[in-house]
């Protein structure tokens, strides 16, 4: 694609560091062919909602959920899963971090676009 060789992406590193080309579009705005903005279309797997009933922790039971995760994640072809954690969710960091994820400093929102 044109725009990838126009365009400075040492921000999307990050990003672009998981995904399959096959699964990344760019939309871009040209003012006289310079690109004055930009942004990603990333088709991922998000992983969200993770809970453990609070008698039950420390019991495996994050480690058994994580493996379905994995195998389903599998079954959508991905290789990489983006996994959300709630400002001071110190258990899913920590988790995350025993696991060997990435940071991504980002905040996640959600935006209907009809379908």
């Amino acid at each position: 694609m044109d725009e990838w060789a126009k365009i400075s992406n040492d921000d999307l590193a990050g990003y672009l560091r998981y995904a399959h080309p096959e699964d990344v579009r760019i939309a871009v705005v040209e003012d006289q062919g310079k690109i004055i903005g930009r942004c990603l279309v990333l088709k991922m797997t998000h992983l969200e909602g993770l809970w453990t009933d609070q008698e039950h922790r420390n019991a495996g039971v994050s480690s058994a959920l994580l493996k379905q995760v994995v195998k389903t994640a599998r079954e959508f072809a991905n290789e990489t899963v983006i996994a959300g954690a709630a400002d001071g969710d110190d258990r899913m960091y920590s988790l995350m971090a025993r696991l060997g994820a990435e940071r991504i400093p980002c905040s996640f929102f959600a935006l209907g676009i009809g379908g």
